[in-house]
């Protein structure tokens, strides 16, 4: 991915955390991809990564 698209992700994920906005992800699940809809609740642009919880409030941790 380069360097532009990770910036405006992370532009995004921030508004999203501030704002408390519900976003839909895909994600690699071990298996397959899966869609799921997140609310962030940590993220770090130095180590691109990120914290969320779904819908069901479980904690999910992904890297960029």
């Amino acid at each position: 991915m380069d360097e532009q698209k990770l910036e405006e992700i992370g532009i995004a994920l921030q508004l999203a955390k501030k704002d408390d906005l519900t976003l839909e992800i895909q994600h690699h699940n071990g298996f397959d991809y899966t869609n799921t809809k997140v609310k962030v609740a940590f993220f770090d642009p130095l180590n691109q990564s990120m914290r969320c919880i779904n819908q069901s409030d479980s904690l999910l941790g992904l890297l960029l």
